[in-house]
């Protein structure tokens, strides 16, 4: 109503979950980095009253992924934080507030060092890629006696899918979120038969 304060659905086009079709802001149409925006009712949701502008503004896109990124996930669980971005870090106060056992996934040491200082609440246990590229599943195995992680956020994309589920245990779960490293196709030869042999979800 007149007076709410509200924040458009990132894809406007899948409001219930069962449309064909999509639109993402910034991509499809404009963005929201302006003073005066004008939309459908239907495609706004009212802002809870708790917070303040600031922190509403990354509710549309990086809270909401982080969110749906660890459903399923619940208290002592493991969970395998892929990078150090705004989705990584609004999964990781989540992960800390519902109790997961958390790993951070970098390529250098100092910001996982900077990361663990700076969200002391919950141990956080460091896995450096950069000096593993080829073996940093291994990392998280090791961490993990073997069994490897309940979930892993996974953003890395061709790159990173396959050694992602290679840490997540039988029956886990990788959440795809992104992909942001170098696409190669050639690095997914392996990935149906990881898949099979772990009987890993990917969602």
């Amino acid at each position: 109503k007149l007076g709410d304060r509200v924040a458009p659905n990132t894809d406007t086009e899948n409001l219930t979950g069962r449309e064909s079709s999509r639109s993402w802001l910034a991509a499809d149409e404009d963005g929201v980095l302006a003073d005066y925006l004008v939309f459908e009712e239907r495609v706004l949701a009212k802002l809870p009253a708790t917070l303040d502008w600031i922190n509403c503004s990354i509710l549309p896109c990086a809270g909401t992924t982080a969110w749906s990124a660890l459903k399923g996930l619940s208290i002592g669980q493991s969970l395998l934080i892929q990078g150090t971005g705004g989705v990584a870090m609004l999964a990781l106060k989540l992960a800390q507030a519902a109790g997961y056992r958390i790993m951070l996934s970098s390529s250098s040491d100092a910001k996982i060092e900077k990361i663990q200082k700076a969200f002391p609440n919950t141990p956080i246990q460091g896995v450096n890629y950069g000096t593993h590229p080829d073996t940093w599943h291994e990392q998280v195995l090791k961490l993990t006696d073997g069994v490897g992680v309940d979930l892993v956020l996974e953003n890395g994309g061709t790159g990173s899918l396959v050694q992602s589920v290679q840490c997540t245990r039988r029956g886990g779960t990788v959440s795809q979120v992104g992909y942001l490293g170098k696409q190669d196709p050639t690095d997914l030869k392996d990935l149906i038969s990881t898949i099979i042999d772990r009987r890993v979800n990917v969602r």
